[in-house]
């Protein structure tokens, strides 16, 4: 018992230095997999607000489907669907990517894909932030 209260103090010792192995996440493309509801805001450099809500489908692969977006501008409503693409690296970051291939800026999901965050780059002058939360149960299921 002693040896393993010591093994314990040593471990959290060395854990303090920063000499013991850090867990990495794993994550990939397949992170992102099954429907989330995305929910953005932006405030354009030129003023005025925009209020972004999409039923997005990731499919595992690198791809994804908005399956519908409204968005609000200053009262004027746009809706519509699209499909792109993301990359997601080991590490949980990643980028969401335009139709035509250019980024539209970076993202970082939970290691167990069940969330997201989103920061629009491009176009600059539209400063928005969003965060998407998985909706369907498709992950858990695939797991049991």
């Amino acid at each position: 018992m002693s040896q393993n209260v010591f093994s314990r103090a040593v471990f959290m010792g060395l854990s303090l230095l920063g000499l013991t192995s850090t867990i990495q996440a794993h994550c990939s493309n397949e992170t992102l997999h099954g429907k989330y509801a995305f929910r953005s805001e932006a405030t354009p450099v030129s003023g005025g607000k925009r209020l972004n809500l999409a039923l997005l489908e990731f499919h595992g692969d690198g791809s994804y489907s908005n399956l519908g977006f409204t968005v609000n501008t200053n009262g004027v409503i746009t809706t519509g669907t699209l499909t792109a693409n993301y990359q997601i690296n080991a590490d949980c970051s990643g980028q969401l990517l335009n139709p035509d291939g250019s980024v539209q800026g970076p993202i970082i999901t939970k290691e167990d894909g069940s969330e997201f965050y989103f920061l629009r780059t491009n176009p600059a002058d539209l400063m928005l932030v969003g965060t998407g939360t998985r909706i369907d149960r498709s992950r858990s299921h695939e797991q049991n």
